[in-house]
């Protein structure tokens, strides 16, 4: 399996959309990833800062 790490500004409005309570596939087609990149985005908190 080979993982990619969105980029700090994807993670922002990946958190910024959640909160706003888009769904996951509406995330991604806004961003253009798969909706199964922002569901393990927002399953590991990556998103969140560090």
């Amino acid at each position: 399996m080979n993982s990619k790490q969105l980029a700090e500004n994807e993670q922002y409005q990946i958190l910024t959309l959640s909160k706003a309570k888009f769904k996951a596939i509406q995330i991604a087609e806004s961003l253009g990833h798969s909706p199964s990149d922002i569901g393990h985005e927002l399953k590991r908190n990556i998103f969140l800062p560090r």
